[in-house]
């Protein structure tokens, strides 16, 4: 009776043991998709950031250049089509970014 008891205890502290295992890896996964889905997010950002700093320079080259009489209207309103609709909500140096929250020390 005793011995059956045992195997129980084990058998219960087994499948115990297999379902923490369990809920262990699959937590491991989630942090690991969501740090994914985080990073590129960022780097979708800098990129965003990026495009749009190139295209406000591109704009203020061709209007510059008509402006002198060096470059055609043509060129001045494709530069200014390519230009984002709104400007991005961070901008300038220091603006709180996605990733500046996420690496703030202490928290």
């Amino acid at each position: 009776m005793l011995e059956n008891k045992v195997r129980l205890a084990e058998s219960q502290r087994e499948a115990a043991a297999d379902e923490l295992k369990e809920s262990t890896d699959q937590a491991l996964r989630e942090v690991a998709l969501a740090y994914d889905q985080v990073e590129t997010g960022l780097q979708r950002y800098d990129a965003a950031i990026a495009l749009q700093t190139a295209a406000a320079a591109a704009f203020r080259s061709a209007s510059d250049s008509y402006a002198q009489g060096v470059g055609t209207f043509t060129d001045a309103v494709s530069a200014r089509l390519d230009l984002p609709h709104r400007e991005p909500r961070w901008s300038g140096p220091r603006a709180v970014t996605p990733r500046r929250l996420l690496l703030r020390p202490g928290s």
